[in-house]
């Protein structure tokens, strides 16, 4: 049995651990959640850019539909038809065409980036989490150990007689 002093020294080290864990795995909780946050707002982002691009490639071909129609529609009125008419059109779906491209590059690009941000969330998170302080169980374990030697010591020190001049 020991005494009271190493009981508690061993009880406010198994303490101390327990806390520490709490704390530590408070923190890793905290770092996750923020990842999941930044990780859903970069996804919501995305999202958003590309139901805008989608928008824009359907108001793309809209407009190159109009613009086809115009010009059919100036041509018959004015009685012109043939190569130069058809050079027109051809042009507006030309047009039409490096719009949708234009369009698709920057959908690429974008969930290019979206994808660089969410990696980027992940190494920050990675690089919180081991920086996030966790008690070690084999300081505790010294620290219990040392507490017990400690009595030991003074038990035996109780047990040598001293010497008598």
């Amino acid at each position: 049995m020991c005494d009271l002093a190493t009981g508690l020294s061993i009880a406010g080290a198994a303490f101390n651990f327990m806390r520490q864990s709490q704390v530590a795995e408070a923190q890793s909780a905290a770092i996750a959640q923020e990842q999941n946050a930044k990780n859903a707002a970069v996804q919501a982002q995305y999202d958003e850019n590309r139901q805008n691009l989608t928008e824009q490639a359907s108001q793309a071909a809209i407009d190159e539909k109009i613009a086809t129609a115009q010009l059919r529609a100036v041509a018959g009125e004015s009685g012109l038809s043939g190569g130069s008419q058809e050079r027109v059109v051809n042009q507006a779906a030309v047009t039409y065409g490096r719009d949708i491209a234009t369009i698709e590059a920057n959908r690429v690009r974008m969930a290019a980036q979206a994808e660089r941000g969410i990696v980027a969330n992940n190494v920050s998170a990675s690089s919180k989490q081991a920086s996030v302080a966790r008690p070690s169980i084999i300081g505790t374990g010294l620290q219990i150990a040392g507490a017990y030697n400690d009595y030991q010591t003074r038990q035996e020190a109780k047990r040598v007689p001293t010497a008598k001049a």
